[in-house]
C-alpha cells in the first residue's frame, strides 16, 4: 500500500510506555494501603534524588536507542535509564522498541541467555539489574564451559607395521 505509514514501531513504544505507567500506578496503589510497609518504596527514589516511583518507569526509549548494540551492551543502556531492576521479558520489548532488529521467534530467550552469561549484570528475584548497583554481593564467577554431546575419543593410533627381519 503506497502512502501507507508504518506504525508498528510507535505502536510497540507506547505499549511499552503504558506498561511502565501500569507498573508505577500499581506502585503507587501499594504506598497508598494503611498497612504498607515504607520499606517497600524503592532505594533507588532516595539515591536518584526522585521524588515519586513514576519517575523511574517513564523514560522515553527513541526508535533508535539501541540501533547497532548488542544484546547487553542494549540492555545495560536500558538499565541505566530507567535506573531500576526489570524482568527480561520488559529488557527485550525494550531492546525491540529501541531498535534491536532481531527476528528470531525466540528473542526473549536469546535476551535470558545473554543476561546469564554476562557478569555486568545480576539476577535479583526475577528481575535483572547491574551488578554495579550491588556491590556488597558476591562476585559471579565465569561460566564453566561443560561439554554437551559425545565424549571426544582419543585419536586413534596408527597400529605398528611388523617389523621385517633382514
Amino acid at each position: 500500500m503506497a502512502g501507507k505509514e508504518d506504525y508498528s514501531k510507535a505502536i510497540e513504544a507506547l505499549k511499552l510506555r503504558r506498561n511502565a505507567l501500569d507498573i508505577a500506578i500499581a506502585e503507587l496503589e501499594a504506598l497508598n494501603t494503611d498497612n504498607v510497609n515504607q520499606d517497600h518504596v524503592p532505594a533507588l527514589l532516595e539515591a536518584n534524588n526522585l521524588k515519586e516511583p513514576t519517575a523511574l518507569y517513564t523514560t522515553e526509549i527513541k526508535p533508535d536507542e539501541f540501533w547497532g548494540l548488542s544484546i547487553t551492551e542494549a540492555a545495560k543502556k536500558y538499565l541505566n535509564m530507567v535506573k531500576r531492576p526489570r524482568n527480561a521479558k520488559d529488557i527485550a520489548r525494550a531492546l525491540k522498541a529501541g531498535g534491536n532488529l532481531s527476528t528470531s521467534p525466540h528473542f526473549l530467550t536469546i535476551v535470558r541467555s545473554a543476561l546469564k552469561r554476562d557478569s555486568d549484570f545480576e539476577k535479583v528475584k526475577r528481575e535483572w539489574g547491574l551488578a554495579e548497583w550491588y556491590p556488597s554481593r558476591p562476585k559471579r564467577l565465569e561460566p564453566i564451559e561443560k561439554s554437551k554431546g559425545k565424549k571426544k575419543s582419543k585419536p586413534q593410533q596408527k597400529p605398528k607395521e611388523p617389523q621385517s627381519e633382514n
